[in-house]
């Protein structure tokens, strides 16, 4: 049964075709990804289809959670979190999504999927979430060059079913060259024959080429050598015109840092104890970072991730040593906008030592087109504000990058770019992310804010004394539970509990 259809939608900005939407159907039970680059369209079509634009038509309920761009993660995550409350409380048969895990921390989005795996309805998501698309998805739209394709599976499947699709294109196009290149040379070997028959010359003739003389004028050989080659011609205008595959070329970036520095410590903090508004966040930090290392910092919203890179960025506390030749770029959402008047691409220009290979690699990685190169900055919208300010730290003259949240408002495309990036980034960095997915595939260390204590996650349990309570609880209330108890091994537990309890921190 369907419930959707979009029939011949088209939408234009200022003249120019943003989309077009020649058949698409939505049926009971399904839930869509929308995915694309920013600036493709992927918010107007929700917007489109909660306004029942005239090209699309359904005789059900639906309800829209808009994307809520708050800049401050906490408020931001918590609003985002009552919104989509509200939103799950409506009698609504499609729900419409647009980003609804961005500002929430990785219990939320744990929360999230589970709470929309729940809902009995269907659903389209505009979301740059692999974790959220791959657990509630079973079709994407994809967005690409003005036109939207449908894909059977989850986000996954859809990126394996893309990459199928661009080996068999590379196959085709190769074979396609090199079809046209021996046909191509047949045509220049029997021009050339007619030419040597037309000025009598048959020593490089081949021998049926000579055979054909003996038994013909040389003006019918050399019009027959032509009219081959003619014939060959009109069959190589006839091959299709296959479109080249695009290779993405990797960023190879100028290594600001010194070679002999390689390996020296660039930041350590002793016994440091981050505070915010007289209260204590984590306890007793202490964290080595040396030049080119990569940590991944998580924990949930208010443990004092921000907080923490705000102190390795500025404090003066004694117990924060910085290497005198560290050059901290930090990303934040709320940078001021910096130099308005100036173009995009002259700021990066005038404040970075990459090549303008690398600059534009990168910019057009981000999601910026041509002509956003030359606009000023005052005239970019919000969004793409926050993609130049990440843009001018990833860029600029700096051998230590912290990273807050870097990921939001970037398209899956953007986000693949900037995974890329830091991978290949000859400096220091610390990148805060929500996006479990995306810290995943960045090759760096682990850390982790955890009941005030900043702890690898990989190398010891997540404050190992409250850790070891907890699983002694659990055995306590499983063995309580049991018909028949095993009261020497519930006493043994209880003894252990006690005696953690009473033990110094």
């Amino acid at each position: 049964m369907q419930l959707l259809t979009i029939t011949k939608l088209r939408k234009e900005i200022a003249g120019q075709v943003l989309f077009s939407i020649d058949h698409l159907a939505m049926s009971k039970g399904d839930r869509i990804g929308i995915v694309g680059n920013n600036g493709s369209g992927k918010t107007t079509l929700l917007k489109a289809i909660f306004n029942k634009d005239t090209a699309i038509h359904y005789h059900v309920s639906a309800a829209m959670l808009p994307q809520i761009q708050d800049l401050n993660q906490q408020s931001g995550g918590e609003k985002q979190k009552q919104a989509l409350l509200q939103l799950l409380k409506t009698p609504a048969e499609i729900l419409l999504l647009d980003e609804p895990s961005s500002n929430l921390d990785a219990d939320n989005q744990q929360w999230l999927i589970s709470s929309l795996k729940k809902f009995s309805g269907s659903m389209i998501i505009v979301s740059h979430d692999r974790a959220l698309l791959d657990s509630l998805t079973n079709k994407i739209w994809a967005f690409s060059g003005g036109q939207v394709t449908e894909y059977s599976g989850n986000y996954t499947e859809y990126q394996a079913q893309l990459k199928a699709a661009q080996v068999r294109q590379s196959v085709a196009y190769a074979l396609n060259e090199r079809k046209k290149s021996r046909l191509e040379a047949q045509v220049i070997k029997r021009t050339q024959a007619a030419y040597r028959v037309k000025k009598g010359n048959r020593s490089k003739l081949s021998q049926s080429d000579k055979k054909a003389v003996s038994r013909s004028s040389h003006d019918h050989l050399e019009k027959k050598l032509q009219s081959g080659a003619k014939a060959i011609e009109k069959r190589i205008a006839r091959m299709p015109k296959l479109q080249k595959p695009v290779h993405e070329s990797r960023l190879q970036f100028v290594d600001l840092s010194s070679k002999e520095k390689h390996g020296q410590t660039l930041l350590r903090l002793s016994n440091f104890t981050l505070m915010r508004n007289h209260q204590q966040l984590i306890a007793g930090i202490d964290l080595k970072l040396v030049f080119g290392e990569h940590l991944v910092l998580g924990g949930p919203n208010g443990s004092g991730k921000t907080s923490l890179l705000t102190a390795i960025a500025g404090s003066k506390d004694p117990k924060i040593w910085r290497n005198s030749s560290a050059r901290i770029g930090y990303f934040k959402q709320t940078l001021p906008l910096a130099s308005p008047d100036e173009t995009l691409f002259a700021l990066l220009r005038r404040q970075s030592k990459q090549t303008n290979q690398v600059i534009l690699h990168l910019l057009g990685s981000l999601g910026f087109n041509q002509t956003l190169f030359n606009r000023p900055m005052k005239l970019l919208s919000g969004g793409e504000r926050v993609k130049a300010n990440l843009a001018a730290v990833l860029l600029g003259r700096f051998n230590l990058l912290l990273l807050d949240e870097a990921t939001n408002f970037l398209d899956i495309r953007a986000m693949d770019a900037l995974r890329d990036f830091i991978n290949s980034y000859p400096g220091g960095v610390i990148l805060v992310s929500h996006d479990q997915n995306f810290a995943d595939q960045i090759k760096a260390g682990q850390l982790e804010i955890h009941q005030k204590e900043l702890i690898n996650p990989t190398v010891q349990p997540k404050s190992s004394k409250s850790n070891q309570l907890l699983l002694l609880e659990q055995k306590k209330i499983e063995l309580m539970s049991n018909p028949e108890p095993d009261l020497i091994a519930i006493r043994k537990i209880t003894s252990l509990i006690a005696g953690l309890n009473h033990s110094p921190k």
